[in-house]
């Protein structure tokens, strides 16, 4: 992670501004992070014969894109981090329904990375439930395809003659036994939920022990200049409203 910091720096260097604050900085500084590191990844899966075409370069034209505007703008509000959480779920459903057709491990555990993202960036608590209402409605979507077999899988073409497909039915994917499919929802929308309000509620303890140390800061400061000035009272009113 070391050498990841030099080019993350070099880029922070060129969109930094004098007037962003702690909360921009940390901004920038996550999504430029977070970009290269997708870019590079995606670069890797492409040079080695990615499976999943239209989802990998959607994912390094979202990052580059997203690259190049802090580049152009050198602004990372909250509507422009929202846009790109949402244009990072738009793959992140065509890998999940992938996997989910082939019978193999699941991509839907990076929407709580997503939502871990928006809540410690402090971004509108409505992007946050709307992200979250994306992932549950998902979730029950999939598991009723999963136990009914309505057609949401044949969206996605898998061969029959597929290695990895894991079922033993003459027309894969297979139905799935009911009571066991949507058991097995209640379990992972609770460890879902149960992350959501833990990080929530580390995010919003951090933002607490910020405005403190920035209180503690602002009246260090009055304090000091009261007292370098032999103004006591000003000192003492400085301590009061502190």
């Amino acid at each position: 992670m070391r050498s990841l910091s030099y080019p993350v720096d070099a880029f922070m260097s060129y969109i930094h501004l004098e007037t962003d604050g702690y909360d921009e900085v940390h901004r920038k500084r996550l999504m430029v992070t977070t970009s290269m590191l997708a870019v590079a990844a995606i670069c890797i899966v492409l040079i080695g014969g990615g499976y999943v075409l239209f989802a990998s370069l959607w994912i390094l034209g979202v990052n580059l894109g997203l690259l190049g505007y802090l580049a152009v703008t050198k602004t990372a509000g909250d509507t422009v981090f929202e846009a790109y959480i949402w244009m990072m779920c738009i793959p992140t459903m065509c890998l999940d329904l992938k996997s989910a057709a082939r019978g193999v491990n699941r991509d839907w555990p990076l929407f709580i990375v997503y939502l871990d993202l928006l809540l410690m960036c402090k971004v509108g608590r409505g992007a946050t439930y709307r992200i979250l209402g994306l992932l549950t409605v998902w979730m029950i979507l999939t598991q009723g395809e999963l136990a009914h077999r309505y057609g949401l899988f044949d969206v996605w073409f898998v061969s029959k003659n597929d290695l990895t497909m894991r079922c033993n039915c003459s027309d894969p994917p297979c139905v799935g036994e009911i009571g066991l499919v949507w058991g097995s929802l209640v379990p992972v929308l609770f460890v879902v939920f149960l992350d959501f309000y833990i990080t929530k509620g580390f995010a919003n303890r951090w933002e607490e022990e910020k405005r403190k140390m920035a209180a503690s800061i602002e009246a260090t400061e009055c304090i000091a200049t009261a007292l370098a000035s032999f103004d006591l009272a000003m000192a003492a009113a400085s301590l009061d409203s502190n």
